[in-house]
Parts: structure tokens; C-alpha cells; sequence
């Protein structure tokens, strides 16, 4: 498993990349087990004497456990994501890495590489290679709060050719925060077409369908290559 420590040079360059961290999902399993908890005591010193309350305040206690579980499960899935995204490098490629990083070219959140992008996330730095790149297009999301919308993100989604999808979301607080992402995704872009000319880039329903149900169509697209050929 990689580990960033013996990449100082990335590690240094990487701690400089600005990024905002997502602290809703922690704060949401604490929110759900504390309900949990306060459920399960209301249930011992109610005065809700009826068998009928008791078990209500146990269900809604289920519930709330339940829930902080699967939040935690996601959290726990979205680091291990993060993480696999680094074995899809060899040792050469993570050295060249380190080599080009303190002058590397930085995005928003992302840091851009000969071969690779590197997103810092609220679970660690992933990293996508160029090389394997095949779908890659903007979009803009509604960020929120809860029920609450508190701003805009835009951001870059990457389909590889193993079919995985990665986003580097940067948050937008104002109109010239929103520019300059917008700017900083079109160079990532640029960047891409660059090394790999045949890519796809910008969204099509066609694309969607086919990274669904047809991932080798959509890689030969991507690698300039005839369609496989029980596709032909």
C-alpha cells in the first residue's frame, strides 16, 4: 500500500493543495448514535408507562443506530476507495510523481502530474492515471447542508478504464471562486486531450449508457481503436 510519507516531495506539495474538508459525514454518524443513545434513555426513565411508548422509543432508537452504521460504512467504503485508487501505480510511476511534484501545476483541489491527477479529499489524496482515462467532462451540483442548499460545487468527473469513477469536487463560494474552477477544470481537461487525444470529453447520454453496460466500447472510443469486435 502506498504510503505518502516515503514521497516527501508529494507530500509537501500535496499539504500545500487548498481544499475543503467535508466534516458532514463524521458529524452525522455522532448526530444518529447520539440519538440513538437519547432514545434508549428517554426508554429507561420515561414516564411513558404504556408498553406502546416503550417500544416506539426502542424502534426509533434502531433506527438511528442503523443509520449511523450505514454513514459509517460509507465512510469506511470511501477511504478504502481512496486508497485502491494508488495501486494502480508501480513504483516508476510513484517516482516520477515525486519527481515532478514541486513543480507540478495545481487546479483547485487537484494536483496535475505527467501521469496522473491528484485529488486531495476529505478521506486522502486520490489519484487517477492519465493513461486510463477514457470519459472525462464538468458538471455543477448543489451542495447542502441537511434539507439546506449552501452553494455550488463544480466538479470533474473521470471514468478509467476499469470502469471506476472518480470526482474532484471544489467547493464555490462566489462567483469568482466559481470562475476560476471553471477555468482550472477546462486546463485539466486540455491537459488530458493532450496526453490522450482521443478521450472523451463532455457528457452525452450515449457515453452514460455505454460506461454501464458497454465499458469496452467506450474504452476503444477513448484509446482511438476500432470497436472490439463482437461489437462490430
Amino acid at each position: 500500500m502506498m504510503d505518502l510519507k516515503d514521497y516527501p516531495n508529494l507530500k509537501s506539495r500535496l499539504d500545500t493543495v487548498a481544499f475543503e474538508k467535508n466534516g458532514d459525514t463524521g458529524r452525522t454518524v455522532l448526530f444518529y448514535a447520539v440519538m440513538g443513545v437519547i432514545c434508549l434513555i428517554v426508554t429507561r426513565i420515561s414516564v411513558l408507562k404504556a408498553d406502546r411508548g416503550q417500544v416506539l422509543m426502542l424502534v426509533c432508537s434502531a433506527v438511528f443506530f442503523t443509520t449511523a452504521v450505514s454513514v459509517y460504512g460509507e465512510i469506511k467504503a470511501s477511504e478504502r476507495h481512496v486508497r485502491d485508487t494508488w495501486d494502480a501505480f508501480s513504483k516508476d510511476e510513484l517516482q516520477q510523481m515525486e519527481q515532478e511534484a514541486p513543480q507540478a501545476a495545481v487546479y483547485g483541489d487537484t494536483l496535475v502530474t505527467q501521469n496522473a491527477l491528484v485529488t486531495r479529499t476529505t478521506y486522502g489524496p486520490m489519484a487517477v492515471k492519465i493513461a486510463d482515462i477514457v470519459w472525462i467532462y464538468g458538471k455543477e451540483m448543489s451542495r447542502r447542508r441537511g434539507s439546506l442548499p449552501v452553494g455550488r460545487n463544480y466538479a470533474l468527473e473521470v471514468v478509467d478504464r476499469h470502469g471506476k469513477r472518480y470526482n474532484t469536487v471544489n467547493y464555490a463560494e462566489n462567483k469568482q471562486n466559481q470562475d476560476n474552477i471553471r477555468e482550472g477544470t477546462k486546463q485539466i481537461i486540455q491537459f488530458v486531450q493532450q496526453a490522450r487525444p482521443h478521450v472523451l470529453v463532455g457528457y452525452k447520454e450515449e457515453w452514460e449508457k455505454l460506461s454501464e453496460n458497454d465499458l469496452p466500447k467506450l474504452t476503444a472510443m477513448a484509446d482511438g481503436l476500432p470497436e472490439p469486435a463482437d461489437q462490430q
